[in-house]
């Protein structure tokens, strides 16, 4: 997220991304460092998990973007 902003800019929308899905209690992603820039993580790996869950995720996730880049001046 904010992968063409300034890396501290798009690093803080990365963190605010991953509280705002983490709190929002839909699904789980958690944070880490790659090139030096941070990253979300997410893991499908699971055979319980369809085509709706993953919809639903990918909507709290969207969520939680919209609502970070807004709040950004």
């Amino acid at each position: 997220f904010g992968a063409n902003e300034a890396s501290e800019l798009g690093d803080r929308l990365t963190r605010e991304v991953i509280a705002g899905i983490q709190s929002d209690g839909t699904c789980f992603a958690g944070g880490a460092t790659w090139r030096d820039r941070q990253v979300m993580r997410i893991s499908v790996s699971s055979w319980a998990t369809d085509l709706q869950q993953a919809h639903v995720s990918a909507d709290a996730i969207l969520k939680a973007w919209r609502a970070a880049r807004s709040a950004t001046p």
